[in-house]
């Protein structure tokens, strides 16, 4: 499908995903190119980091009949273009985890970026609806250069770099819980917000 059948007065949502069979998320467009199967470039988490992602579905609505409210769905930035993003470097990018657990989607994913950690993750379902009255929650954690310079070298083995022992450690449904606890017990400093 295209955004391009919409009629003058319908929205055009489309579902976003990250990962190959991962959950999608509704961004919005007025670009009437983009297809199914597309990658685009969209604003993740208040700090709006750019992630690539894949167009699943497109979908026209009426205001009245939108799927999630119009007022907290973000745009799709741009139709990802290889040419332009070959000089960044988007392999640091990781997915810590993609997973459902008692009808909740976790996902949360991390790049290092300037030398400084973040941690993003997004939790979709009843348990968020169960806490907050709200089905969507998301977090963010930052870690300046000196926390994650430090983190990344008591993760470190002989057998592994420091980023890639912190994905098989703190990666899956408890990673989270895990890395809060590990900075508890190493006294690393990192800055949490939520919404």
């Amino acid at each position: 499908m295209k955004t391009d059948n919409a009629k003058s007065d319908q929205l055009i949502y489309c579902s976003v995903s990250f990962s190959k069979d991962g959950y999608t998320y509704y961004y919005r467009t007025e670009d009437g190119n983009l297809e199914t199967g597309d990658k685009v470039v969209v604003p993740v988490g208040p700090d709006r980091f750019e992630r690539v992602g894949v167009v699943e579905e497109i979908e026209h609505f009426f205001p009245h009949e939108v799927p999630y409210p119009i007022e907290k769905t973000k745009f799709i930035l741009r139709k990802w273009n290889k040419e332009i993003t070959e000089d960044q470097d988007e392999s640091n990018t990781i997915i810590l985890c993609d997973k459902e657990r008692h009808s909740t989607q976790i996902h949360v994913w991390c790049e290092v970026k300037d030398g400084c950690l973040k941690i993003s993750g997004q939790d979709l379902g009843r348990a968020p609806g169960d806490f907050f009255g709200d089905n969507e929650y998301e977090y963010f954690y930052d870690f300046d250069s000196y926390n994650t310079e430090r983190l990344l070298q008591l993760v470190s083995s002989e057998d592994r770099d420091g980023l890639e022992e912190f994905k098989r450690r703190f990666s899956g449904n408890f990673g989270i819980k895990n890395l809060r606890e590990f900075c508890e017990e190493n006294r690393i400093k990192y800055r949490f917000f939520s919404f």
